[in-house]
């Protein structure tokens, strides 16, 4: 079971934690990947997005809804809606890098191509007996 977790990840499995972390969740598609440092770049997302949407969001559409007022602007907290931005943005970036860096790695660990048959190989027909 051991050998199993060292083993590099194949190439869907890279692929699909580059896709989770473009268009999902940033992080999750590292985990996914085998990398140690989705662990901190999903804590960042969750961080961001409970800033903006648990907080921030709630805030801004309940004052919005209850006083009908909804010229507020930025709200009274701009600056943690910058911070959120700011930390959802490194971890989508980071993310992104990290999941490059494992196909990267992949690609050059695969043989992509197969090898290459001599031209007498490759006119001889084995399947004639």
């Amino acid at each position: 079971m051991e050998s199993e977790r060292t083993k590099p990840p194949d190439r869907a499995t890279v692929w699909a934690g580059l896709a989770t972390n473009v268009a999902m969740f940033p992080g999750l598609g590292s985990i996914l990947i085998g990398s140690k440092s989705g662990l901190v770049q999903a804590l960042l997302t969750l961080v961001a997005d409970l800033m903006l949407f648990c907080v921030w969001l709630f805030w801004y559409i309940s004052k919005g809804v209850l006083d009908r007022d909804w010229s507020m602007g930025w709200g009274p907290h701009p600056r943690l809606v910058v911070l959120a931005l700011i930390l959802r943005a490194i971890s989508w970036i980071w993310s992104v890098n990290t999941s490059i860096r494992m196909v990267r790695a992949g690609e050059k660990n695969s043989k992509a191509l197969p090898p290459l048959l001599s031209p007498h190989e490759s006119s001889t027909n084995h399947f004639r007996e």
